[in-house]
């Protein structure tokens, strides 16, 4: 990474994967997003922000703060609404199912119509905190969006994070294949009101991989109470689980 205020964070960085470190700097803005190793390979995480995008700061149409929300969207897990630059259907662009496909990044101010995928369902999101839209045009996170956060911010960035009222711990202790690119797991319920995956294709989750070989993994799911439950290992490889 050539951005010199990488600096700040291997020196001032403080805490564990859970905790946000927000930096201020002068080379633009940027974040880490989540690694299933926590921060052991990660030694920059958090939040790196450009002076200019603060109140009153010299980013024109950009010094209301809002760089700050958007940062904070990436550290938990969200891509631009407009990823993969595509209007093909199969471009699974943010990895969230109720933001609609974008084509390419809002470049204005604040359009006050924009359609760059027409023949899609949908209008863009120029209100969306993930596209790049003006500070006063961006307000809203989707309730997509929001889940994934949640669901990444428990599933790689809490510690010892007790689940919500009507919740309960699921716990996986698993080891990783000795080709754990093909090794994925899917947690349903099923009356289909919840789902849990690890595999990237996955809808509204972190498309998350366990994947370093050998290591064991301890992984805790937040499920709703009351209901039946399918768990399924998925070995793409057909070699067997943990190396057959």
């Amino acid at each position: 990474m050539e951005n010199p205020d990488v600096e700040l964070g291997i020196t001032y960085r403080r805490g564990d994967e859970s905790t946000l470190n927000v930096f201020l700097g002068e080379d633009g803005s940027f974040a880490t997003f989540p690694e299933t190793d926590g921060i052991e390979n990660n030694l920059i995480d958090g939040c790196y922000v450009a002076l200019g995008t603060l109140p009153g700061g010299t980013e024109v149409g950009g010094n209301l703060g809002i760089n700050l929300v958007h940062e904070v969207g990436h550290w938990l897990g969200l891509e631009h609404t407009f990823k993969g630059n595509s209007c093909d259907p199969s471009n699974k662009n943010d990895f969230v199912d109720d933001t609609p496909q974008q084509a390419n990044a809002t470049d204005v101010i604040c359009p006050a119509f924009r359609d760059s995928c027409p023949n899609l369902p949908g209008t863009d999101p120029i209100h969306n905190y993930m596209d790049y839209s003006s500070d006063g045009c961006n307000e809203e996170f989707t309730p997509g969006q929001i889940y994934r956060m949640w669901y990444t911010w428990s599933l790689l960035r809490k510690k010892d994070e007790i689940c919500q009222s009507g919740y309960s711990v699921f716990q996986i202790d698993y080891k990783a294949d000795q080709d754990p690119d093909e090794n994925d797991f899917t947690l349903e319920s099923t009356d289909n009101s919840f789902s849990w995956c690890t595999a990237e294709a996955c809808s509204g989750t972190s498309g998350s991989r366990y994947d370093d070989e050998n290591k064991q993994y301890e992984i805790d799911v937040c499920i709703p109470d009351g209901k039946t439950y399918t768990f399924t290992f998925t070995d793409s490889g057909g070699d067997g689980f943990n190396g057959g």
